[in-house]
C-alpha cells in the first residue's frame, strides 16, 4: 500500500509553499513522527512528519513550489511498492519562453530580502531563493567591516541607547501652492507630485551620501541611490523602488512611479520592483494630512513622510524625516530637508 502525504492548509498561511530541505533519502525506512521534509511559507518554516511507519519516497525536489493539496511524499508499507511510488514523482515542467531564466523567491525569502534591503545580485546563479539563501546573503553582506564610529559619536550612541531614543524626526514646512499647481497639469497630479519629491530626495542624497546608509554594528553605506515609495491602494501595503533614482530626470522618475503604481494595481509587481530601497517615502499630502512621522525600516537610516493640507492658506506641504541617530545628526538631516525643499520649489516643469 502506498500512502500519499499532501501539503495541507492547516498550519500553512499561503496557497503554496517552497520545499527547502529533505531529512530523509529515497527508500529510507521511517517510523511515525519522523521528520521528512521542511517547507517554507510567507510566515513560518514547517516540518512535515511521517504519518506512519514505512519506506519514504520524496515526490518533489528541494526548491519545488508546491500548492496546497499537492503530493509531496509517498510512504510505502512495503519496500516492494517503492518502484511504483517513484513513477508518481513530480517531473520538472519545461519553462515557458517568457519565464526562461526567471528567478523565483519563496514568500518568506522575499519578505526577508525586502526587510533587509538585500540587492538581487547577491542571488545570481540561484534559480529559487529560500529563506536560508536570504539569511546567508545578509550574513555575507554584513561580514565586511563596517565604518567604525568615532569616540564622540560612540559616546552619543551609548547615551541614546540607554535613553531608548535612537530615532528622531525633523520637519520642514513651506508654501505648496506653486508645487501643487505644477503637479495639477499632469494626468494624475498626485503621481506628478510624488515624482517631484522622489527626484528631489535622490538629488539631495548625492549631496548628503552619509544618509544613504544603515547601522549594523557600525555604519554601512548603500552603493546606489534607491528610493522606495509606499503604495497602499486597498490591496495591502507594498513598497515599489525607483532604482538608481539619482540618474533619472524628472520625466523618467514620473514614468517609473507611474509604472510601479500600475503594476501594483494589476498585481504585477516583480521581485526587482519591491527590493533594494535605501530610503522610503510615504505620501499623505493628497489626503490633507499636514504632518505625520514615518516609521524607519530595517536596513535604512532615513524615512520620509510627505504631508500637506490643500484647505489651509498657501496649501502648505511638509517633509518629515525620521532618522537613525547612530548614522547621522539632526543638523545634517535639517540641511538635507532644506535641500529637498529648495529643489521642489525651484523644480523645472515637465514638458
Amino acid at each position: 500500500m502506498i500512502s500519499e502525504i499532501r501539503l495541507e492548509q492547516e498550519g500553512v498561511n499561503d496557497a503554496c509553499a517552497t520545499v527547502t530541505a529533505w531529512f530523509v533519502v529515497d527508500g529510507q525506512r521511517v517510523t511515525e513522527g519522523d521528520a521528512l521534509l521542511e517547507i517554507e511559507t510567507s510566515k513560518v518554516t514547517v516540518e512535515i512528519t511521517a504519518p506512519g511507519d514505512g519506506y519514504v519516497v520524496p515526490a518533489v525536489p528541494v526548491r519545488h513550489e508546491a500548492q496546497v493539496g499537492d503530493v509531496v511524499a509517498f510512504v510505502c508499507a512495503n519496500d516492494d511498492d517503492l518502484d511504483e511510488a517513484r513513477t508518481r514523482r513530480v517531473r520538472p515542467a519545461a519553462a515557458e519562453p517568457s519565464d526562461a531564466g526567471a528567478q523565483r523567491f519563496s514568500p518568506a525569502a522575499l519578505d526577508y530580502v525586502q526587510e533587509h534591503s538585500i540587492p538581487l545580485d547577491a542571488f545570481d546563479g540561484t534559480s529559487v531563493v529560500t529563506l536560508r539563501d536570504a539569511e546567508a546573503a545578509a550574513k555575507a553582506l554584513t561580514s565586511a567591516a563596517a565604518e567604525p564610529l568615532g569616540r564622540a559619536k560612540a559616546l552619543e550612541v551609548e547615551r541614546l541607547t540607554k535613553a531608548n531614543v535612537l530615532n528622531a524626526s525633523i520637519t520642514v514646512q513651506f508654501d505648496g501652492a506653486a508645487v501643487r499647481k505644477r503637479a495639477a497639469g499632469a494626468p494624475v497630479p498626485s503621481m506628478r507630485l510624488l515624482a517631484i519629491v522622489v527626484h528631489a530626495i535622490a538629488s539631495a542624497l548625492r549631496e548628503f551620501p552619509a544618509l544613504n546608509a544603515w547601522f549594523d554594528d557600525g555604519v554601512r553605506a548603500h552603493s546606489t541611490i534607491e528610493v522606495g515609495i509606499a503604495i497602499d491602494l486597498d490591496d495591502g501595503l507594498k513598497v515599489g523602488v525607483v532604482h538608481n533614482a539619482d540618474k533619472l530626470d524628472l520625466a523618467a522618475t514620473e514614468a517609473r512611479v507611474g509604472e510601479l503604481i500600475s503594476r501594483y494595481l494589476n498585481g504585477a509587481l516583480t521581485v526587482s520592483d519591491v527590493t533594494g530601497g535605501g530610503v522610503t517615502v510615504s505620501d499623505l499630502s493628497m489626503e490633507d494630512v499636514l504632518f505625520f512621522q514615518p516609521l524607519l525600516n530595517d536596513g535604512q537610516a532615513l524615512a520620509i513622510g510627505l504631508g500637506g493640507d490643500r484647505v489651509l492658506p498657501g496649501e502648505p506641504i511638509t517633509i518629515t524625516a525620521t532618522f537613525d541617530h547612530r548614522v547621522t545628526t539632526g543638523r545634517e538631516v535639517s540641511q538635507f530637508l532644506n535641500r529637498c525643499r529648495h529643489t521642489m520649489t525651484d523644480h523645472e516643469e515637465i514638458p
